[in-house]
């Protein structure tokens, strides 16, 4: 009796083993495809809202501790920090006006973090009053929020054209 009890016993404890490592049917869903989607569809709902809004439309996909890391910039950690960043870039002003386009974006299997890599053109403004083009790439880090919806998480851009030259300085 002793022996088919430690038996019965152990492919219990097997059993509960097993099937506790075990995926869950839910776990092994890969969404990553719908989740791709979700991304694209924010990262181009966010470029119509900065063009349409400007800073304030833009703002709120960003999380409130993200990231943004500006060309020739100090990192911008935060939205108060991003919006002051954006606001000495002149971005949301009548003098920069600016689209992007995700070209790529790939989704964690996990399903809780993507990033998108895109294209980034417009026009600026110069110091002279000169409509001058932008033309760039960026990279966006999203976090997909309980609620199913996707924020960013960190943002990083340069610009494709060549760096205007230094202005010259008296010795």
């Amino acid at each position: 009796m002793t022996r088919i009890f430690s038996t019965a016993l152990s492919v219990a404890c097997v059993s509960i083993f097993v099937l506790g490592c075990s995926p869950s049917p839910q776990s092994s869903l890969d969404t990553r495809e719908a989740d791709a989607a979700a991304i694209r569809e924010a990262d181009l709902a966010w470029s119509q809202a900065n063009e349409v809004e400007g800073l304030d439309g833009a703002m709120p996909f960003y999380l409130d501790d993200a990231i943004m890391l500006p060309p020739n910039r100090p990192m911008a950690i935060g939205k108060n920090a991003i919006r002051e960043a954006s606001e000495a870039m002149g971005l949301g002003s009548a003098s920069v006006s600016v689209k992007w386009q995700p070209t790529k974006i790939e989704v964690a299997r996990s399903g809780d973090i993507g990033y998108a890599i895109g294209n980034v053109e417009g026009t600026s403004i110069n110091s002279v009053g000169n409509h001058v083009p932008v033309k760039g790439k960026y990279i966006e880090i999203w976090k997909k929020q309980a609620d199913g919806s996707w924020m960013v998480a960190a943002d990083m851009f340069s610009s494709d054209l060549p760096a205007e030259p230094a202005p010259a300085t008296k010795k």
